[in-house]
């Protein structure tokens, strides 16, 4: 699903505002919270499975062109806020990473 289409839905069930709780690791990524809110900032009903596998379409999409690979390895967790009027979206996004941290030794066995 397009981009046009998908806000043409959001609108269709009263959203003004999408928000996207994604998080990625192991080779999978997916959507684990999404949130639709009216005019007057309280929650709208929703969204249907059909909706949101759209959203996660599109919010998949965003991020790996974004952040390739945001998925892979340790991953990334984030939230994406959807501003439904113009299009534009918006969030934090954390990127997971495993770090090593060597010291140096010596002495008698």
């Amino acid at each position: 699903m397009g981009k046009e289409e998908l806000l043409k839905r959001l609108r269709a069930a009263g959203a003004e505002r999408v928000e996207a709780q994604y998080d990625g690791y192991s080779d999978e990524g997916l959507l684990f919270e999404v949130e639709l809110y009216g005019p007057d900032g309280a929650t709208v009903p929703g969204p249907d499975d059909g909706l949101w596998r759209d959203i996660e379409e599109v919010v998949c999409d965003l991020l790996s062109r974004q952040w390739p690979g945001w998925e892979i390895n340790d991953g990334s967790i984030g939230t994406a806020v959807i501003a439904v009027g113009t299009g534009l979206v918006e969030g934090e996004h954390g990127t997971r990473y495993t770090e090593i941290d060597f010291d140096s030794y010596e002495g008698a066995l």
